[in-house]
């Protein structure tokens, strides 16, 4: 073999090493299904919270659906409410939405921009209703504030012993579609 073939040879195997190692390090996609976001969230509830030092609140079942359109995680939930100087409690149901982003400290993805999108409780008339909508920015971003739906332990690739984080969320119907690149 000649020195320019030996050369050429060699060269070749460096180029062929170097793309196989971004190959490996390229971004990965994880699916997380509807049912696995679910199951997450069913472990938080129930759920106690003081709101505005005027009402306690109990949230139960809840219920998560996904909006593709708008790229926003959609909750449903029942609750009792009762104020802690009235003996009576009121029951009905809340729907909450937020949008999903990574927040490495808690290596999770949560949820932010959350929105109270429905408030309905029994005993309530419709304008009432309408006015606690209106108004309920505060109580979602106290309900759902950093609320973790998914873990990255849970959902990032386990491959060539890089650590994975994700860049992009893709919200469609099913799950979430989610893409991890290697940090290097």
């Amino acid at each position: 073999m000649t020195r320019s073939a030996f050369h050429r040879l060699t060269l070749l195997a460096v180029v062929l090493m170097l793309s196989a190692c971004a190959i490996f390090n390229g971004p990965r996609t994880a699916l997380v299904p509807t049912e696995q976001l679910q199951a997450s969230l069913d472990k938080r509830f129930p759920l106690d919270m003081r709101y505005l030092e005027l009402f306690d609140l109990h949230a139960t079942q809840p219920t998560v659906q996904l909006d593709a359109a708008a790229g926003r995680v959609l909750l449903t939930m029942d609750v009792v409410i009762a104020p802690p100087f009235v003996k009576r409690t009121w029951k009905g149901s809340i729907a909450l939405s937020g949008v999903l982003r990574p927040d490495d400290a808690q290596r999770a993805l949560v949820i932010r921009e959350p929105r109270l999108d429905a408030f309905r409780i029994d005993g309530f008339d419709p304008q009432m209703s309408r006015q606690i909508t209106r108004y309920g920015g505060l109580f979602a971003e106290q309900l759902l504030r950093d609320m973790p739906v998914a873990r990255y332990d849970d959902v990032r690739p386990a491959y060539a012993g890089a650590d994975w984080v994700p860049t992009k969320i893709d919200t469609r119907a099913d799950g979430l579609v989610i893409t991890f690149e290697a940090v290097r």
